[in-house]
Parts: C-alpha cells; sequence; structure tokens
C-alpha cells in the first residue's frame, strides 16, 4: 500500500466504524418506536386504557391566512 493511503488509512477505518455504530442505534431505535407502537395498538384492541393524544389542534394565524388569499 503506498504511504499516502496508508497515512488516511485509521481515519477511514474510524469513519466506517461510526458510521456502523449510528447505523445500529438508528436501526434499534427504529425498532423501539415500532414495538411500543405494536404494543399501544394492542391494548387498544383490547379494550384497555392508552395514553391520551396530546397533539393542540391547529389554528390558523394572519399570515396562512394572508397566503391563502394569494
Amino acid at each position: 500500500m503506498p504511504p499516502e493511503k496508508a497515512a488516511v488509512a485509521p481515519q477511514l477505518i474510524f469513519n466506517q466504524q461510526l458510521d456502523a455504530v449510528l447505523a445500529v442505534f438508528f436501526a434499534a431505535l427504529l425498532w423501539l418506536i415500532v414495538i411500543d407502537m405494536l404494543r399501544v395498538c394492542a391494548r387498544h384492541l383490547r379494550g384497555k386504557p392508552v395514553p391520551p393524544l396530546s397533539e393542540a389542534p391547529h389554528y390558523p394565524t394572519k399570515l396562512e391566512e394572508a397566503w391563502a388569499r394569494d
């Protein structure tokens, strides 16, 4: 291997390891969300209480009304 390529090899190895760690982290996070969604769906189908929705209703602002007129 040429010395120029050998000099950047540690950085490339680190980048590949970082990519792998982040990919595993995000895959685990995705499965955690999917499993929790399935848990909540199962509780709902069984008639058990589920966490209430906490999203506030949408109220258009004056800026949105102005854009709608254009």
